[in-house]
């Protein structure tokens, strides 16, 4: 972005009435690290959330694939709008709800798979959420890992469709989750809802 474009951005965001801010956690708050639980938000940027919280022109949300309980732990000391596990939850005044139906009746025939994966992968691992199934190889041998994700990803299109999920490819990890949730739909229903 040219110092130009910088500049109209600030100009146009201070001159809103209502501004609304919406910001991933993970690869954008907070750098990726070797293990999720070690994503802490740094100072510096917790205490800039916590003035555009503080202002009452602008609405700010946190979007993450992170389940509520994880990112409620790295966030609880500022009162936020969160979005969790790629829109299945909404977190609005301090009060979480469910934006899908919870069926977890998938779940067995797909970590049955990653399971398999995990197994001829050393240094992966499964993260089970409310609403979906992360595979992390963060830690695998960069060729291996890749490798692993491919043949993992090839098992999974063979039972998606049975359970209408989807599977998110992404930064050293494989997420399957139903078709329902998306960051993209969840902001959509907040305007639906006239959350904002």
């Amino acid at each position: 972005m040219d110092n130009n474009t910088e500049a109209e951005i600030k100009e146009k965001f201070r001159g809103a009435k209502n501004r609304l801010v919406l910001l991933d956690y993970d690869g954008t708050l907070v750098n990726h690290t070797p293990l999720p639980e070690t994503a802490i938000l740094p100072e510096h940027m917790s205490d800039i959330i916590i003035k555009l919280v503080d202002n009452p022109q602008t609405k700010i949300f946190i979007i993450t694939g992170r389940g509520r309980s994880d990112i409620d732990k790295f966030l609880d000391h500022i009162p936020i709008n969160i979005i969790a596990e790629h829109g299945a939850m909404i977190k609005i005044d301090g009060v979480w709800k469910n934006q899908i139906i919870n069926n977890i009746l998938w779940k067995k025939a797909i970590l049955t798979v990653l399971k398999q994966i995990t197994d001829v992968c050393p240094k992966s691992y499964v993260e089970e959420k409310n609403f979906s199934l992360t595979w992390h190889y963060r830690n695998v041998d960069t060729d291996l890992g890749y490798s692993c994700s491919r043949k993992l990803i090839h098992l999974l299109h063979g039972i998606i469709p049975s359970y209408n999920l989807r599977i998110l490819d992404g930064n050293k990890v494989v997420e399957i989750l139903t078709n329902e949730t998306g960051k993209g739909n969840a902001v959509k229903k907040l305007f639906e809802q006239r959350a904002l």
